[in-house]
């Protein structure tokens, strides 16, 4: 993975630094997860060791959300001007974008930490969501999270939808390369894989924290968690051998 001709590549950068992070958050938010909801165990039995089960796979949300954004960025500037993108990306210029999920990633271990509640497996805010009488969700300050779940959404949304709106259009010289339709595919298959996952565990995390949703759904929003970090690095381990994709060192 970290061979010359893959990692020269800005954007392939940003794609193992997310593969980096997948390694770290997939033990907390999938296989803890699990044995905790084989064990049938509660945040009050463990109320230490499930804070530190949870702080890690919520900055690494976090973390992993600020980096495909940043990833989207360079792939849009790449495809639609080289010269932008290599002024922005380019040279030692890649590492400070790099070391901002770093950072981000470590502030957010001070913001509201989600527990795991093995009644829904998935992870509130609440650690005693679900239990009449003991829920504290009003005294849980939530503003934080909504904030980047909305703003990597549009983010996303955003970049990707115009990407694939100028991809389909040929509105550059790139686009009007014989490549134009394998490249469009890419692009098109890359950006669902990105972010449907995203869309689907961002939205419906923030809505359960808040109100009650169908057990069904509470475990899709997870499951499409743990596929944001199964799946993003595994699609994206590879950089396009395209012979006109960027090369922005």
């Amino acid at each position: 993975m970290a061979r010359k001709e893959f990692i020269q590549h800005s954007y392939y950068k940003f794609m193992f630094l997310i593969g980096i992070i997948d390694m770290v958050v997939l033990p907390f938010n999938a296989i803890a997860g699990g044995i905790q909801a084989i064990l049938g165990y509660h945040y009050c039995a463990y109320p230490v060791l499930y804070f530190f089960l949870g702080v890690i796979p919520s900055s690494g949300w976090y973390g992993t959300g600020m980096t495909c954004l940043l990833l989207a960025i360079n792939r849009f500037f790449e495809t639609i001007n080289k010269e932008i993108a290599k002024k922005l990306f380019g040279g030692k210029r890649i590492y400070i974008w790099l070391s901002l999920p770093f950072f981000y990633l470590f502030y957010t271990f001070f913001e509201e930490v989600a527990t795991y509640q093995n009644k829904y497996y998935a992870l509130f805010f609440d650690p005693f969501y679900g239990e009449p009488g003991w829920e504290s969700a009003k005294h849980v300050n939530l503003t934080y999270h909504c904030i980047h779940n909305i703003t990597i959404v549009i983010g996303l949304g955003g970049i990707y939808g115009l990407l694939c709106l100028l991809i389909a259009t040929k509105s550059t010289a790139l686009f009007k390369h014989a490549d134009t339709s394998k490249l469009q595919k890419l692009m098109t298959l890359q950006s669902m894989c990105i972010c449907v996952e995203i869309y689907i565990a961002a939205i419906v995390y923030v809505i359960m924290q808040f109100y009650t949703l169908p057990d069904i759904l509470i475990i899709i929003a997870h499951a499409c968690w743990i596929c944001v970090h199964a799946f993003i690095s595994k699609k994206s381990d590879r950089p396009s051998r395209l012979p006109y994709a960027s090369r922005v060192t």
